[in-house]
């Protein structure tokens, strides 16, 4: 007999946080009457592949019409009625939404609730804290609650790596083992970042202080982005290549002695027209999955690096993590993520789009800062709107522009930048001088890399334009990023 705390018989209760909706900056109308994105629609259609088969027999949700959303494709396949509850409400007082929810998960149901409740919910039945959790509740995702004592498995959902068959969601099981404690040592983990730029392996391990240690670090250059910029999609030359790059950082990963490699992928991958079939290529050649993370995951993932690595302060904080491919902005403190957004800024894309003169136009500049005005311009406002006290950037562009301005000072490698302040008069005296230079004058700079000099022009402007609109007059290093980000997630969800 499975039983959850303070409630009677259960057989099985799923709590699912409510889809992705139309953002609420953005809409005019009743805040419960927002409908669910494109996004959110596959999102719901996922569910019903998730849940569709478990023997549910209640399926409810508050009033919002995203709720109904969510939870409608699920219970029209079932052949169920969708329970309105008013005590499931984003408004209702929280002990009376728990306790509702545990009557209901009696019944073996499905109940659709915010963000809060569902963190709130699933605390009190693990008895853990809900900052525990906070990492683990993405809109469309579920948590199942089971067993005697209770188990919980956080079910993350992922964009379909199918190249046929259309877009659906696929959904990554994560166990969470709150209440365990093996005493093991936690594995050596390869990261394996597909990026628009570069791919990237880091392989880590944590200390006995619980700190993450680098074993090893490889990289190889692919310029993705770039070429995406120019046809919408990545060539068979440029796919087989990136397979290539796949298997040797997986080599490189097995001589490390990594115990298991996770891979995820981004902007260019994300976007190309042809970005499914490429990924089940490069999985074919990892020999196990990939995952594609949508922007807001990527951005919530660096995020959460950042506030490992940088003392916010309890202060609002914004995060910029400039890519090849795209540049991710998140907006957040020590204890929640605020505002996130993807924007089609990244450093090769927009090199390649432009395709700029040696040395560099002013008509090619021109262009591209009209570009980035047009494009951040909007969403600077709304940034701005949560008075952030700084800004903190991570990423390969923003170290090479710091090594730059800070003229070798800072040699010792990504650690040694961890903190630099750069000043935003500095970026723009630094994006004047190098657009002004030709290539082989930049390689002459000392710091300047091969692999970056034909982009550090048009890095040095994005990051200067988007400090500049947000009204910022400086942003700080953080050696962590996504990599980092994703030890953090792997070793929270127990391995």
């Amino acid at each position: 007999m499975r039983r959850l705390p303070g409630g009677g018989r259960a057989v099985q209760l799923y709590l699912v946080r409510s889809a992705r909706a139309e953002k609420r900056s953005q809409w005019r109308g009743p805040g419960g009457g927002r409908p669910l994105t494109e996004e959110g629609r596959r999102q719901a259609d996922g569910l019903v592949s998730l849940l569709g088969a478990d023997g549910i027999r209640t399926i409810a949700c508050g009033p919002s019409l995203r709720s109904r959303q969510t939870l409608g494709p699920l219970a029209e396949a079932l052949g169920l009625p969708l329970t309105i509850d008013d005590r499931l409400d984003r408004d209702a007082p929280i002990q009376q939404l728990v306790a509702r929810v545990r009557e209901l998960g009696e019944r073996g149901a499905v109940v659709c609730l915010h963000r809060g409740g569902v963190l709130e919910t699933v605390a009190q039945v693990l008895g853990a804290g809900s900052a525990e959790l906070e990492d683990r509740c993405e809109r469309g995702a579920a948590w199942m609650l089971e067993g005697d004592p209770v188990r919980a498995t956080y079910f993350s959902p992922r964009r379909s790596l199918l190249p046929t068959g259309g877009p659906v969601a696929r959904f990554a099981r994560i166990p969470l083992h709150t209440q365990t404690a093996t005493g093991s040592n936690p594995p050596r983990i390869a990261v394996l970042d597909l990026g628009s730029t570069s791919f990237h392996l880091l392989v880590g391990e944590w200390t006995a202080e619980g700190e993450i240690r680098r074993v090893g670090r490889e990289r190889v250059m692919l310029r993705m982005g770039a070429e995406l910029a120019r046809s919408g999609g990545i060539g068979p030359a440029l796919a087989e290549r990136s397979a290539e790059a796949v298997r040797e950082l997986c080599a490189a990963a097995h001589e490390l002695k990594a115990e298991q490699i996770v891979a995820v992928a981004t902007s260019a991958l994300r976007d190309a027209a042809n970005g499914a079939a490429v990924v089940g290529q490069l999985e074919e050649a990892l020999g196990g999955p990939i995952h594609l993370l949508s922007g807001e995951e990527e951005a919530r993932i660096i995020f959460r690096a950042i506030r490992a690595r940088v003392d916010l302060g309890g202060h609002t904080t914004v995060g910029l993590d400039l890519g090849g491919g795209s540049l991710e902005l998140v907006v957040g403190n020590d204890d929640e993520i605020l505002f996130e957004r993807t924007l089609p800024l990244g450093v090769a894309r927009l090199h390649g789009t432009i395709e700029p003169a040696d040395p560099h136009r002013e008509s090619d500049l021109r262009k591209l800062r009209h570009q980035l005005r047009q494009e951040l311009r909007p969403v600077a406002k709304e940034i701005r709107a949560f008075e952030p006290a700084g800004c903190v950037a991570v990423g390969g562009t923003a170290r090479a522009v710091a090594q730059l301005i800070t003229r070798g000072r800072n040699d010792g490698g990504p650690d040694s930048l961890r903190g630099v302040r750069l000043a935003q008069r500095d970026l723009d005296a630094l994006a004047r001088d190098l657009g002004a230079l030709s290539l082989e004058d930049r390689l002459r700079r000392p710091g300047v890399s091969a692999r970056r000099a034909d982009l550090l022009p048009f890095g040095a402007e994005i990051l200067n334009a988007t400090l500049s609109l947000l009204g910022a007059n400086s942003l700080t290093l953080c050696d962590w990023g996504l990599r980092e980000g994703v030890l953090l997630e792997v070793h929270s969800a127990g391995g």
